[in-house]
């Protein structure tokens, strides 16, 4: 679902005020995240299914704003959290996640520490559209 730069800089922004930001969206379920990236028009927004490939992203990209599921096999928001301090530590306040509640131990331990965001699945428009104005303003 990425999209080059120019494309989307031609195109209105959809949900949001202010610039285009450059977003991924990481979730193991294809269909959720295909939803958030619908509702993402506008923006240039990229994918990941997986805890790796958004890592790996990451390292290669500039993102203004990562929408990071918490809960997915092998590694979990938290570990992407993780793994991306220790390798990326500019770019760990720009993760907001996004959860459907359930949660390990471990995860549950994690998410008091940090002081990212938490939006609850399904992320409602208007929610969505505080989240990137607020990004929106951060990157100006």
């Amino acid at each position: 679902m990425p999209s080059s730069a120019s494309d989307a800089e031609a195109r209105p922004t959809q949900v949001g005020v202010g610039r285009v930001l450059r977003i991924l969206v990481v979730d193991d379920d294809l269909n959720v995240a295909k939803a958030l990236c619908r509702r993402l028009r506008g923006h240039d927004v990229a994918m990941a299914g997986s805890g790796a490939e958004a890592i790996a992203l990451c390292l290669a990209n500039h993102y203004d704003l990562i929408l990071c599921d918490v809960m997915m096999p092998n590694l979990s928001g938290a570990d992407v959290h993780q793994r991306l301090t220790a390798l990326r530590p500019d770019i760990v306040r720009r993760i907001v996640f996004v959860t459907g509640g359930t949660f390990t131990p471990h995860v549950t331990e994690f998410m008091d520490s940090v002081p990212n965001r938490v939006l609850e699945k399904p992320v409602d428009r208007e929610t969505l559209a505080g989240v990137l104005t607020e990004f929106q303003r951060a990157a100006d």
